[in-house]
């Protein structure tokens, strides 16, 4: 049986220098290392000012440096602070003792509220907390844009929970020998088998209407659906791209096939093209070039956001269930239509 393993060129990146920032779209910041997992998807800032951390603060070497700065006796600035303090320290004693002489000087009559202050006194009360309830109703539905997220929940997936982010360093280099790369061989089609052959799962009613979708039923299991990830389908069809490009030595024979050799590698183009632009990896690229003279070149082996795969597909095959046990399980005519959708 094919076993998919990660490739070596393509690692986690470990310990890169973090800037925190927030964008125009208030994004939700990294943690500390781009190693770590973005998780804690419904953990909010409790205010909008804590989505700014990290904006111009210092760091704990430099804060330690203004504050003992700050603390010097030969800095003027703090001569100058603390004078500052003192004469507000002298201005506020001197403003409590004129307080208390005027207060004592007061008539005893005029300590006391009549009925009707008391009762403007409490109207306006009622009036400024209702004021702040209501601004607090509003503040409190505006959209919290600092909130954390693992993904979008604007499409149910029952895989929506296993997926987290990592950093990986993709090789971006031309000459590169890996296990998906090279002249078709034996070892580089159960390379590429093992990516995308997972078996199906299944999945109820209710995870059905949550997308709006109907999906072929079990005769032997009552109540429950076929489904599979797009992601193996996506690599499905990069693999018979990767085959069609080689139809010769593959012999690919579509004689009698529904579909044309060519029309289902059109299919699979437009399929993969859909799926880059639905992921838009927003990774910078960068260019070098050698001399003044030479050729600009660009430096594809950039560090990206990456879904965590490995995590994604144990959960898919540790959910898939066994095609084989089905087929013998079902009628021959739904066998066969089960067969012919899942290798489409």
């Amino acid at each position: 049986m094919s076993q998919y393993h990660s490739v070596a060129n393509e690692e986690p990146v470990d310990g890169i220098p973090h800037v925190m920032e927030t964008s125009r779209a208030a994004s939700p910041s990294l943690s500390s290392s781009l190693e770590e997992t973005v998780v804690g998807s419904d953990q909010c800032s409790s205010s909008g000012s804590d989505s700014l951390t990290g904006i111009n603060t210092p760091s704990n070497d430099e804060s330690t440096g203004m504050a003992s700065r700050s603390a010097s006796p030969a800095s003027p600035r703090a001569h100058t602070v603390s004078a500052s303090a003192r004469e507000g320290a002298t201005f506020a004693h001197s403003i409590d003792a004129a307080e208390r002489a005027q207060s004592e000087a007061r008539p005893e009559g005029i300590h006391r509220l009549t009925k009707e202050s008391h009762g403007i006194f409490f109207t306006r009360f009622l009036f400024l907390l209702g004021l702040a309830f209501l601004a607090g109703m509003i503040v409190g539905s505006w959209p919290h844009h600092e909130c954390k997220s693992r993904y979008p929940d604007i499409v149910y997936s029952p895989a929506r929970a296993m997926q987290e982010y990592r950093a990986v360093r993709f090789d971006g280099d031309i000459q590169t020998i890996n296990p998906y790369k090279g002249p078709p061989s034996t070892a580089l089609d159960e390379a590429w088998k093992a990516l995308y052959d997972v078996g199906p799962l299944l999945v109820d009613k209710k995870e059905l209407e949550a997308i709006g979708k109907e999906s072929m039923e079990l005769p032997s299991r009552p109540g429950k659906h076929l489904a599979k990830l797009a992601v193996f389908h996506q690599l499905h069809c990069l693999d018979y791209v990767r085959r069609y490009v080689h139809r010769e030595h593959y012999r690919i024979d579509d004689s009698h096939a529904t579909v044309s050799g060519i029309d289902h590698a059109d299919h699979c183009i437009d399929m993969i093209r859909q799926a880059l632009s639905c992921s838009a990896d927003p990774t910078l690229i960068t260019f070098s070039q050698k001399s003044p003279f030479a050729e600009v070149e660009a430096d594809f082996s950039a560090t990206h956001a990456c879904t965590n795969f490995e995590k994604v597909h144990g959960w898919a095959k540790d959910q898939a269930i066994n095609m084989t046990e089905e087929i013998i399980r079902n009628p021959r005519p739904f066998r066969d239509a089960v067969v012919a959708s899942l290798n489409g």
